[in-house]
């Protein structure tokens, strides 16, 4: 799930504020106070906690904070503030809403947040840059998925691997799973990736196997 803002240097240089729409009507719902005019251009990650009450986005690309709101009240509640700036490329809420799992291009390349204090709990080392992240909700301890590898929250060992092709000696090098659609399922334990190349890969990631 991305940002995009409304290009406001070209449209009107005001306070962008951030209009959330009901689907299930067809029309505008609410406006959150938040100006975004500092917003740049392109797309940013975001994350809305599965009780869809809070949001969570950076600014910019490359930041060192990431705000997080709540959106029936239309309030900011947390900021979790990074040592240093760092390309932020996703994030993820845990299943009670009480944690974000954030994955940064620069070190620690994962981390897990927690925002009542806005303090970093707990870092899953991972060897390749992760453009993807879910946390799956069907158990709050379920895995973390970020990119190709299911990750335990509690302390980062790798649960399972999602593998494109068949494993084996003769296999190519696997590819990394693009910055491309995916979606996860309600029950948090089915993931769905366009690879291209390659079609659409369906895994079970809600327990090891």
């Amino acid at each position: 799930m991305t940002l995009t803002p409304v290009d406001a240097a070209a449209v009107r240089p005001t306070p962008q504020s951030l209009k959330l729409w009901d689907l299930s009507r067809g029309g505008w719902q609410q406006s959150i106070a938040v100006d975004l005019s500092t917003v740049e251009r392109g797309t940013l990650p975001v994350a809305v906690s599965p009780d869809r009450r809070l949001l969570a986005f950076p600014r910019r690309v490359y930041d060192d904070r990431i705000e997080v709101w709540n959106i029936s009240e239309g309030r900011l509640i947390s900021t979790l503030e990074l040592e240093k700036p760092a390309g932020i490329l996703a994030l993820a809420f845990s299943l009670d809403g009480r944690q974000l799992v954030i994955s940064l291009g620069q070190r620690p390349p994962v981390s897990i947040w927690d925002l009542a204090s806005a303090r970093r709990i707990r870092m899953l080392d991972t060897p390749e840059r992760v453009h993807q992240l879910y946390w799956t909700t069907q158990d709050p301890d379920g895995p973390v998925v970020a990119g190709q590898e299911a990750l335990s929250p509690r302390d980062g060992t790798v649960q399972h691997t999602l593998q494109l092709g068949s494993p084996g000696p003769s296999s190519p090098n696997r590819p990394m799973l693009p910055m491309a659609p995916s979606a996860l399922s309600g029950d948090g334990n089915t993931l769905a990736v366009h690879v291209p190349d390659h079609g659409i890969g369906v895994w079970r990631v809600g327990q090891a196997h």
